[in-house]
């Protein structure tokens, strides 16, 4: 329980701890956002969210785009993304 002389974090800040509360705060990183809202269209880039692992940035993406039906979203981290042309 924590509060007043609890050596306990609050929920809010032990939910953004790394290494299950070793005091080291994890840094939120760039999550890309694909969708698309037909089978038939081809999946496209809608956006970004910062979130410091996959659970979160679930929510922060469902959340952030849910005022469109889409039947496919995708996440990836950026550091995942490779760019294959790159300006000269």
């Amino acid at each position: 329980m924590s509060g007043v002389g609890s050596t306990e974090p609050p929920k809010s800040e032990a939910a953004g701890l790394a290494g299950g509360g070793s005091g080291k705060a994890c840094a939120a990183e760039p999550w890309e956002v694909f969708a698309r809202q037909d089978a038939q269209v081809p999946i496209r880039h809608i956006g970004r969210v910062d979130a410091s692992n996959l659970d979160d940035a679930v929510v922060f993406a469902v959340t952030l785009y849910e005022e469109w039906k889409w039947t496919d979203m995708f996440i990836v981290p950026r550091h995942e993304i490779d760019q294959l042309v790159k300006p000269a």
